[in-house]
């Protein structure tokens, strides 16, 4: 993969300041405080770029972004398949949603390690996700999320997919991104 799209960076010590690429979307799986969470991540000592819809457009112009980052942070989904052209070192953060824990080390856990980066998993509280916009907080959805799994993945996927989005505790957040930068040698 590495060799087929002519990747620069093979390893993250060929980085000098480490740069931290947050992919964000515009329709499902929100970082609802993106802006206060960018200055807490520069803050800490991250250069940061953020890729949205439009960046990822230019699959060319995107794989490259992606192999200049030391840092790769993403709600968890299918942009996490961009993984792939991180340089060995490097990090995966993975935004875990309430009711998705099933999954994330299922289709994103394994894959990193024999790839040559690490993960990293922040899993959100109950607080963090808009869930609570529509269920109480003794409802089935939020106190055993894995119910909604039970009723099969159309239904988990119609609440934990395609309705949550997420506003980040920053204070909780912020050990991650100082893990990851140790993790990354700086």
């Amino acid at each position: 993969m590495r060799e087929a799209h002519e990747l620069k960076v093979a390893n993250v010590k060929e980085i000098k300041k480490p740069k931290l690429m947050l992919i964000s979307w515009r329709g499902t799986q929100k970082i609802l405080n993106e802006r206060v969470l960018v200055q807490l991540m520069e803050q800490v000592g991250f250069q940061v770029v953020v890729a949205d819809d439009k960046t990822i457009l230019s699959l060319e112009h995107f794989v490259e972004i992606v192999n200049s980052c030391s840092v790769l942070v993403r709600v968890q989904g299918a942009g996490l398949a961009h993984e792939l052209f991180l340089p060995d070192g490097s990090v995966l953060v993975r935004i875990v949603l309430l009711g998705m824990e099933w999954n994330a080390e299922t289709y994103f856990g394994g894959p990193g390690t024999t790839m040559g980066f690490r993960h990293l998993e922040y899993k959100i509280s109950p607080k963090e996700s808009s869930i609570l916009q529509m269920y109480s907080t003794d409802h089935l959805v939020i106190t055993e999320p894995e119910s909604v799994l039970a009723k099969g993945f159309e239904a988990a996927r119609a609440v934990d997919f395609d309705k949550q989005d997420v506003k980040i505790d920053l204070f909780r957040f912020k050990k991650t991104l100082v893990k990851a930068l140790k993790l990354v040698g700086h």
